[in-house]
């Protein structure tokens, strides 16, 4: 598969910033999460690193603020993230970040080429050590998928269907991730018909 990623604007941690300040990391704006989250082979900065805790906290501010999220404590002294009583994500003190996807969704993103490392574990998650500024954009991003996956499979209603149709597009997938998630809201229309 080949896919047409750009790296994300220049995001990086403020050198005045100490390693723990919560400030030391750009806000996430989900809004503004696209594949552009997942960089091409090349482009990571290695020098914007970001320590775990900064990197944590970031994510799970940013992921409190969605809708209808919740947290709550997980093994390993992980948070965990939900969306209608499911599983969005969890994400370690240390920065390990896991997030469940369906075996297709998470196949087709296993598969671009991207310099941050995405792997899989055996539960069925892409999980991601977020070791610098475009590590937790990208896990953001991998965050979000899942959140936006989530919330097809709980669309009640066409207005809600109507919404989630806007929010993927804004994510600005290509190739077989779009048309998995394109599938994945006729699906959801179908039953909602």
């Amino acid at each position: 598969m080949t896919c047409d990623v750009t790296c994300p604007p220049a995001e990086r941690i403020d050198a005045d910033a100490t390693a723990s300040s919560p400030g030391s990391l750009v806000d996430i704006d989900s809004r503004t999460l696209t594949l552009r989250a997942v960089l091409p082979p090349g482009k990571r900065d290695p020098l914007a690193l970001v320590p775990p805790s900064v990197a944590t906290t970031h994510l799970v501010q940013a992921v409190a603020g969605w809708e209808d999220v919740t947290l709550a404590p997980h093994e390993q002294s992980a948070v965990v993230f939900e969306r209608a009583g499911k599983e969005v994500g969890h994400i370690r003190p240390d920065g390990f970040l896991a997030v469940p996807l369906p075996a297709s969704i998470r196949e087709a993103l296993l598969t671009i080429p991207t310099s941050i490392l995405l792997s899989s574990d055996d539960a069925g998650a892409v999980t991601l050590q977020m070791d610098t500024a475009d590590d937790v954009q990208c896990g953001a991003f991998l965050l979000r998928l899942s959140y936006t996956y989530r919330s097809v499979v709980a669309c009640k209603t066409s207005r809600e269907l109507a919404a989630l149709q806007v929010d993927v597009a804004t994510l600005e997938l290509s190739g077989p991730l779009q048309d998995l998630y394109d599938d994945a809201l006729a699906r959801r229309a179908a039953t909602l018909g």
